[in-house]
């Protein structure tokens, strides 16, 4: 047997990372007025478009326009973006949330209202080789450390109030155990271009 070649395919989209400049206590007192219920792991807020509260308009204008130079300066796009479905999730001490990715959405975000900065859960991304039919094998940490010295099992990000996280919707992503005395608090929400899909006379027809 005679190995030809190794050849490097794909990445994912990177992470971007945006600060908030609006009033984060104000922000916190109005969400802990809202109704929630329990969720897979942690609870959520009964209200699965809380960004089209009218409470909200300067968060989610904040969320629109990160979203937008994500897509322009990582994916050259210059569609114009929506925001669908967007819900706030608490995991409060003791609760985690399970691997998922975010099927029918093209970039999702995770916007931090409120942590422990020092010890709160961050957001963990899987690697591609950990979903699918790979997920049943015994994976080292590292498998193709010596071809792609930057890529590992998985990667880490911080919750830190005032920061929004943009990736890729079809990242697996999970958020480990609250090990702290405080309840992690987050914003997460999904996105689709503001274009026609399909046809009109289809079920799968989007207005855009």
């Amino acid at each position: 047997m005679t190995k030809i070649n190794t050849i490097s395919m794909f990445q994912i989209p990177p992470l971007m990372v945006f600060e908030y400049g609006g009033d984060m206590d104000k922000l916190l007192e109005y969400i802990s007025t809202l109704e929630y219920q329990e969720s897979t792991g942690n609870i959520k807020s009964d209200n699965d478009y809380i960004l089209d509260d009218e409470n909200l308009i300067d968060l989610k204008k904040f969320c629109l326009e990160s979203v937008q130079e994500y897509i322009s300066d990582v994916l050259g796009i210059r569609d114009e973006i929506e925001i669908q479905q967007s819900w706030i999730n608490v995991n409060k001490p003791g609760q985690n949330h399970p691997e998922h990715y975010h099927g029918n959405s093209f970039i999702s975000g995770v916007f931090y209202i409120f942590s422990d900065q020092k010890e709160g859960s961050p957001i963990t991304f899987k690697s591609e080789l950990h979903k699918s039919n790979f997920s049943i094998l015994t994976v080292p940490e590292d498998p193709y450390a010596k071809y792609y010295p930057s890529v590992a099992a998985s990667f880490n990000y911080p919750s830190v109030p005032g920061q929004l996280i943009l990736f890729s919707s079809t990242t697996t992503h999970y958020v480990p155990r609250n090990t702290t005395k405080t309840p992690r608090v987050s914003l997460s929400f999904n996105t689709y271009p503001k274009i026609p899909f399909g046809g009109k006379k289809a079920l799968t027809y989007v207005r855009g």
